[in-house]
């Protein structure tokens, strides 16, 4: 298959021991039905290229992926570094998410863009994809992050799609609330080779 395909590691216990079974997904299908998600791949494995590569899908008048289209299509995908998200809480741990995104906007000169996010927002249309939940120099300001992103979820119905490296994201696991781990996989051989 041409496109990027992704793992899902499920435990299964047998007699006592844990074994993991690797299933191998297309990302069209494994997005499918996912409100929450993280996609979790080692340095230089292409999560922030997949990432931002499906925003500018999402927002394609001819989308690669049919599934992500169908599911995601009416959706306002906004891609946002956790980095920015943490160092801004660095130094207010008073902002909340919606003040954050106005601050990204305003960064690139682009504000009057916060008006659709909030738009967005009040008709739970908001898709947050979450570059980099491993990128952080504060744990406490990690935590805040993942606790904004959460209530804005939940209070918004905003869907959320987060990349982290895998460490990263073991620190920070139990932070999360009802979200699905995906694990970036090695590209096949025919895919090496093309």
């Amino acid at each position: 298959d041409d496109d990027k395909i992704i793992s899902k590691k499920r435990k299964a216990q047998i007699k006592d021991k844990d074994f993991k079974t690797e299933l191998r997904k297309n990302i069209d299908d494994a997005l499918l039905h996912q409100h929450r998600t993280i996609i979790v791949g080692d340095p230089g494995s292409g999560k922030s290229t997949l990432l931002r590569f499906l925003v500018l899908d999402i927002l394609s008048p001819k989308p690669s992926f049919n599934n992500i289209s169908k599911q995601y299509g009416k959706l306002l995908p906004v891609w946002l570094p956790f980095a920015f998200l943490t160092k801004h809480l660095s130094k207010d741990d008073s902002l909340n998410v919606q003040t954050l995104l106005k601050i990204w906007f305003k960064s690139f000169g682009k504000q009057y863009l916060y008006d659709l996010v909030k738009d967005a927002l009040d008709d739970e249309r908001l898709f947050l994809i979450i570059d980099g939940v491993d990128e952080w120099n504060n744990i406490s300001s990690a935590q805040q992050a993942i606790d904004r992103i959460e209530t804005t979820a939940q209070l918004f119905n905003a869907r959320i799609l987060y990349s982290s490296r895998p460490y990263g994201f073991k620190l920070m696991k139990d932070m999360f609330t009802n979200v699905n781990i995906f694990s970036l996989a090695s590209f096949s051989k025919s895919q090496q080779n093309e």
